[in-house]
């Protein structure tokens, strides 16, 4: 018990009642608030009747004492009714409150073991008027129970519903008086117990003026007391209430100690059974000792002794009857018993099966919370990764744009130095050519005028302006081829390039060709609507639906392998529905990756339903669906059993899906990978597929007609054929997940997921 806090209590019996006086103390240096007593005890042997003082409120089952200074106490006394007998049963009560820094405290009151004895009563002897005031006086332990009657008081017939009532406990009815007014009435009776022979008196009191009926008992015990007021007094409010009152109309009455013992019309009597005139005697059983005549006292013996006749028939038709209604009343238990036990035996069977459901769906939402986190791990590394890659890409960029701009800078030194050389050449020619013509032109005055017609001088002169500029070209071609060098070999090569390409562009273009003709021939009978979706005819089959037990990273929602028959064929989308066709269908765009053939994501399995109604609409039939599980790993297989259609080697899937390892984590336009064996596209990747059924642990009791299976399971809706952001593992044929129909908010790190969309089945 905490130190701050004291207890006490003590017990009394009264009335019928266990008093329970109890008193709380604050021992604190401080004010402590909220205190609360929450009673324990066993509600099938005691119930509450009253507390005083009754200012205390309650709020379920507690009483509210309220604040407590320190220093001070509060105290309380609670009634209890005792409803069986028992031999002991705890009484606890658990102090709640509140200390000085608002903290909750507690404190445990010391049990205290209250014992109620009901006593086997046996009576084989009489006792006169005399005897039984001597009782009255001697019994220690004296007590009553008042009862007023609201509706229907009538003293005779409230006497003989008392009687049938007291008599039935094996006490000897000794004296009947009432009043010549008939206003006052008195019950008396004596026993014994069985077991310790102890004397017992009671008394039934009826008062016309007050309308009351007060139960009296004395004997030696309290605890026997308290037992014999609590059982005999529930029986006498309840016969009453059933053939004199009606229920409610007779109410409990508590009285003060002062008032218990109050004067009876016994008093009235003398000691050898001698009564005022006024005071009528009836059913005495015992010889008064002022009755003189012999005849009379024969008389009375006859009567008594067909009176005890009388009543022992009566008390053993009332055993007898009260024997079978005892053996009624236990099989009737045994019955309500069993009934009990089955239905609690059903109860905790279903409450198991409901825990194991939520437990296994627990583990399911762990699980993929797990893989969320994973994934969204290994997300931010592969952002981080690319991150640096293009950090270490633009560095790269950067430092080439500096070395061509350094080059650049080089070559334009070099041309300005090439052109500085040839001016100087060019002037040195100049300069060397103009001396000749200086030194000449003495020579020609002294030499005599020639002929007309003499051209010699002339050709010196043209001779050497050729040679000049033959000097110079070469000069300059020389310089020109070296300083060029390595541009044209580009040019060159550029051009080279440039066919390269061109060739590569029309043995790509040839190739699709060849492709597209492969498929078609492969698959030839296809379907386009209004919209442009394209649809590709899946034919009628069979096969074996899941992952074997060998496969690599198979899981155990993928299992039991069981054989799925495709009774009819049916179209399915040759792509994941694009961007442009919900748009056209829905008037929005709810995809975080923008761009017309981009297939649509951020959908949810409620969104697909609106759209395929939609779809329906706008074509004028009812044929367009979501495929079935069995219905899309069917598609998805396309006749193959291995990991993946095209085999078992996951480094291939490259070729044939955009996931976490070369999607850049976004999706990619829809048919640009590798199509399936039967002309679909995308079947790995990109983005999840929704499928029409709801999602199971397993394969068990799954429909073996390719239908959707959409009875039991959860709530969650199945996705097929992994996204963008998944590894390769699951991108298998086989793996299968299941999700929320309705949910598109964020969670677990993912933005709205953006990696769910869909493609639509028509049906022939």
């Amino acid at each position: 018990m905490d130190s701050g806090i004291k207890v006490t209590r003590e017990t009394e019996f009264y009335q019928g009642f266990i008093r329970f006086k109890m008193s709380v103390s604050n021992e604190t240096p401080f004010v402590i608030t909220n205190v609360n007593l929450d009673f324990r005890f066993d509600d099938d042997l005691l119930r509450i009747d009253i507390y005083e003082p009754s200012s205390y409120q309650t709020k379920n089952g507690k009483i509210i004492l309220g604040n407590i200074d320190s220093g001070r106490s509060k105290s309380i006394a609670v009634l209890f009714d005792p409803l069986l007998c028992s031999k002991g049963t705890d009484l606890d009560c658990f102090v709640t409150y509140k200390d000085a820094q608002g903290k909750f405290n507690s404190a445990f009151m010391d049990s205290k073991t209250i014992s109620v004895v009901c006593p086997m009563l046996k009576t084989d002897s009489d006792i006169n008027i005399g005897r039984l005031k001597e009782f009255i006086e001697k019994l220690p332990s004296r007590d009553s129970k008042v009862y007023e009657i609201h509706q229907g008081f009538e003293i005779s017939k409230l006497a003989g519903i008392a009687r049938k009532v007291v008599e039935k406990h094996d006490v000897r009815h000794i004296r009947t008086l009432h009043t010549t007014d008939g206003r006052n009435c008195e019950i008396w009776y004596y026993g014994k117990t069985k077991v310790h022979k102890d004397d017992i008196v009671i008394r039934i009191s009826i008062v016309a003026d007050r309308c009351i009926l007060e139960l009296f008992a004395a004997t030696k015990s309290a605890e026997v007391l308290t037992g014999l007021l609590a059982e005999i007094g529930r029986d006498l409010k309840h016969g009453v209430e059933v053939r004199a009152s009606g229920k409610g109309n007779v109410i409990n009455v508590t009285i003060k100690d002062s008032v218990i013992q109050r004067s009876n019309l016994l008093d009235l009597c003398d000691m050898d059974g001698t009564c005022p005139v006024n005071l009528i005697v009836e059913d005495s059983l015992i010889q008064h000792s002022n009755i003189g005549s012999r005849r009379d006292g024969e008389e009375l013996k006859r009567k008594e002794i067909e009176e005890q006749e009388k009543l022992k028939r009566q008390q053993e038709e009332e055993e007898e009857a009260r024997l079978k209604k005892a053996e009624e009343e236990r099989l009737r238990r045994q019955l309500e018993e069993a009934a009990r036990n089955a239905e609690e035996i059903k109860r905790k069977i279903q409450d198991e099966l409901r825990r194991q459901r939520e437990e296994a769906e627990r583990k399911q939402r762990e699980e993929e919370r797990n893989r969320k986190e994973k994934e969204a791990l290994e997300r931010k590394q592969w952002e981080e990764k690319e991150r640096k890659q293009r950090e270490e890409k633009e560095r790269k960029r950067r430092e080439e744009e500096e070395k061509a701009r350094r080059e650049r800078e080089e070559q334009e030194k070099r041309r300005k130095q090439r052109e500085e050389l040839e001016r100087k050449k060019l002037e040195e020619a100049e300069k060397a050519q103009a001396p000749r013509q200086t030194v000449q032109n003495p020579a020609q005055k002294k030499v005599p005028p020639k002929k007309p017609g003499s051209s010699s001088g002339k050709g010196i002169l043209v001779f050497s302006l050729i040679f000049g500029v033959l000097l110079i070209g070469a000069a300059v071609s020389f310089f020109g081829l070296n300083d060029d060098s390595d541009d044209s070999p580009q040019e060159i090569q550029t051009v080279s390039a440039t066919a390269s390409s061109e060739n590569t562009e029309e043995d790509t273009s040839e190739t699709t060709a060849s492709s597209a003709q492969t498929s078609s021939s492969q698959n030839s009978d296809t379907y386009t609507n209004s919209i442009g979706m394209e649809f590709v005819k899946i034919p009628a089959g069979e096969f074996m639906m899941g992952s074997p037990s060998g496969e690599k990273d198979k899981c155990s929602d993928e299992g039991p392998v069981h054989k799925v028959m495709i009774e009819e064929p049916y179209y399915l989308g040759k792509y994941e529905v694009t961007q442009e066709q919900w748009l056209e269908v829905m008037g929005s765009n709810p995809s975080r990756f923008e761009g017309d053939n981009l297939p649509v994501e951020k959908v949810s399995w409620d969104d697909v339903q609106k759209f395929i109604e939609k779809l329906n609409e706008m074509e004028g039939t009812n044929k367009y669906r979501l495929q079935s599980e069995a219905e899309w790993e069917y598609a998805c297989r396309a006749g193959t059993t291995t990991r993946y259609y095209f085999g078992d080697d996951e480094s291939k899937l490259g070729d044939y899906a955009w996931y976490g390892d070369n999607s850049g984590w976004e999706t990619h336009p829809v048919g640009q990978k590798k199509p399936n064996p039967w002309g679909l596209y995308d079947m790995y990747g990109n983005v999840l597929e929704w499928c029409q059924d709801r999602w199971h642990d397993n394969y068990n009791g799954a429909p073996s007609d390719g239908n959707a299976w959409e009875d039991g399971g959860s709530s969650l809706r199945v996705k097929r054929g992994g996204g963008w952001n998944d590894k390769d593992r699951y991108c298998r044929s086989a793996d299968r997940r299941g999700f929320d129909p309705g949910r598109l908010s964020s969670y677990e790190g993912y933005a709205h997921f953006e990696y769910l969309g869909f493609r639509v089945l028509m049906d022939i």
